[in-house]
């Protein structure tokens, strides 16, 4: 017996030194919600389903590696043992030959594939819910500002009202996770850049930092919740959410505010750096592509442009109080002169189209004063877009309040 304890100690020692994810595609879907999603006893979850290739799920068990997460559910557009590197590569692929998923499109604007995804029911005792997530693709960073800007969405459904909203998005904002959105020129302090050939530790070139997804929620009221993920554009270049284990809880959203406040400031101040292990600064060594997809009409990203968004009540012309504050709180930590800005108006789908051009108009017209007059900038360029640009379903009030925006464009004048 001491002989077996001392070997396992030996073999663990020298394991805890070796940097490795290991990724188990034979568990079932309602052992990955259950026993290694959800945190405790503040969530009660039935009815989980899955869609996709079974090989593109599993759980996955990782340490030393960029991946700030020890273990936890893995989805990606590819073969999730896949991931488990060295990096092969800069455009590693594995096709499933599945079909896309409706809701990513709406997220992508363009046609998806590969999707796989995870949904589940649930109730919580307390008013808001939780979890932490890691996006990582091998479309980075190549393909950051192009069309082939890969694309996940974790949808929440309350299953009273019919309302669903996405919570993988940029705090604040209706601005989706995707490869365009966080990376090495957008924010990067939550980008971390992968190494390349035999010492690096996991496939997908590019990954972000420890993200959070969150939603106020009624405790005891029925949800539902679907994890998704996939191609967009094409079926080429995988991509992977990793879901931290434990993480799903449910808890008082007044302490959830306070405690993770320098999270929601790290959006709006890309000096704050958020997460380590730092990535390898080793030079990347040229790969040739191994897959023979299309990816050539790309085009270069060649300037940061940030956005914030304004909402407005219903057929009203000014905005929600509480969004001018957010505006005006992510305004204040820049210096409004140095940036040009673009602020383009929009309205749900209620009324005639004529009628919400106008009130488009009067709420552009509105954003537009309010900063000249507040920051003593000189807006030129409006736009009134009706109900053309629609970023979220019409389903419900919620849904629709979500269309109900100002969006101001800002990039910087020596840029």
């Amino acid at each position: 017996m001491k002989k077996h304890l001392l070997l396992l100690f030996i073999f663990f020692s020298v394991l805890d030194g070796i940097a490795q994810l290991k990724v188990d595609i034979y568990p079932t879907e309602e052992f990955m919600v259950k026993n290694m999603l959800i945190g405790n006893e503040s969530v009660k979850v039935w009815n989980v389903e899955f869609g996709g290739a079974h090989d593109a799920r599993g759980v996955f068990y990782n340490q030393n590696t960029p991946i700030p997460i020890a273990e936890g559910i893995l989805l990606t557009t590819g073969h999730a043992k896949a991931a488990q590197g060295p990096n092969k590569g800069t455009a590693f692929t594995g096709t499933n030959k599945t079909k896309g998923d409706q809701d990513l499109h709406f997220i992508a604007k363009y046609k998806t594939y590969d999707a796989s995804w995870i949904s589940f029911e649930f109730e919580a005792i307390n008013n808001l819910i939780k979890f932490n997530y890691v996006f990582a693709s091998e479309e980075y960073p190549e393909y950051v500002g192009s069309a082939f800007n890969d694309a996940f969405g974790f949808f929440l459904t309350d299953l009273e009202t019919g309302e669903m909203k996405n919570l993988a998005v940029l705090p604040n904002t209706n601005t989706p996770i995707t490869v365009n959105n966080i990376n090495h020129k957008k924010h990067s302090n939550f980008y971390i850049k992968n190494a390349y050939g035999k010492k690096a530790k996991i496939e997908y070139d590019g990954l972000t930092a420890l993200l959070i997804a969150y939603s106020e929620v009624t405790p005891g009221r029925k949800y539902r919740i679907k994890i998704a993920i996939a191609d967009v554009a094409d079926n080429a270049f995988d991509s992977g959410v990793f879901l931290q284990g434990k993480s799903f809880v449910s808890q008082n959203k007044k302490i959830f505010y306070q405690e993770y406040n320098r999270y929601f400031e790290a959006f709006t101040n890309e000096q704050i750096v958020m997460v380590t292990p730092k990535p390898s600064t080793k030079s990347k060594t040229a790969v040739p592509k191994t897959s023979p997809q299309k990816k050539t009409s790309s085009t270069p990203h060649k300037s940061r442009i940030d956005s914030l968004v304004i909402l407005f009540d219903f057929d009203k012309g000014t905005p929600t109080s509480s969004s001018l504050l957010t505006a005006q709180n992510r305004l204040n930590k820049i210096d409004c002169k140095k940036y040009r800005f673009k602020i383009v108006g929009h309205t749900d789908q209620k009324g005639s189209s004529e009628y919400n051009v106008a009130l488009s108009k009067k709420r552009a017209e509105y954003v537009k004063n309010w900063m000249n007059n507040k920051y003593q900038t000189q807006i030129t360029t409006i736009q009134y877009k009706s109900f053309n640009q629609l970023i979220n379903s019409q389903t419900s009030e919620t849904a629709r309040a979500q269309n109900r925006r100002v969006v101001i464009y800002f990039k910087a004048k020596n840029r």
